[in-house]
């Protein structure tokens, strides 16, 4: 059984960072914009109740560049038409096995996937799979047009962890980017 601390996840960041800065890898956000939702508690936009957010969210403009933020392997691709897909409500939504910082990441309610990007598909760090927007599957019909990037851990067996529980094995995405060196002030904005 598999059980990893946020610690020594983050350690596991920041060593691959150290390895991959040796061979010219570096981290990218994984869209231009701000943070306008962090990981964590939240008031809900529509309920006005506090509500767990297993991601953050980046607006921009619909067709603003979804990028890898680190190379992987895509591993699923959902699209908007989908129904009970084990993406309910991630509308258009790529997930990236990322082994060397054995992660997945997830890039959710994008308005497009980019040609190219399909299960088995390697991604650099910077690769397009996508363009921001605002489709969930029907589930959330008056949603901004923003981007839903989650980072999530293997299960207990070393599996991945997708299709899964929202929020079960998720780590804060904001924490794991700022140790590969990509950091965002108080107002989201990049730092």
């Amino acid at each position: 059984m598999l059980q990893c601390s946020m610690e020594y996840l983050l350690v596991i960041a920041v060593l691959a960072g150290i390895a991959a800065a040796a061979r010219g890898t570096r981290a990218v956000a994984p869209t231009a914009g701000r943070i306008t939702s962090r990981y964590g508690n939240r008031l809900g936009r529509t309920t006005r109740q506090e509500e767990w957010h297993a991601g953050v969210d980046f607006s921009g403009p619909r067709g603003t560049p979804v990028v890898a933020f680190w190379p992987g392997v895509v591993e699923r691709v959902g699209h908007d038409a989908d129904r009970g897909a084990g993406f309910q409500g991630y509308g258009n939504v790529v997930v990236v096995k990322h082994p060397d910082l054995t992660v997945w990441s997830l890039y959710g309610h994008m308005d497009s996937v980019a040609p190219g990007i399909a299960r088995g598909a390697q991604v650099s760090a910077g690769t397009p799979i996508g363009a921001i927007g605002s489709t969930s599957n029907g589930k959330f019909p008056t949603m901004p047009v923003h981007l839903h990037f989650e980072v999530r851990r293997a299960k207990e067996d070393g599996s991945s962890p997708f299709p899964g529980q929202y929020s079960q094995f998720n780590i804060n995405p904001e924490e794991m980017l700022a140790q590969l060196g990509i950091r965002y002030n108080d107002q989201g904005q990049p730092a």
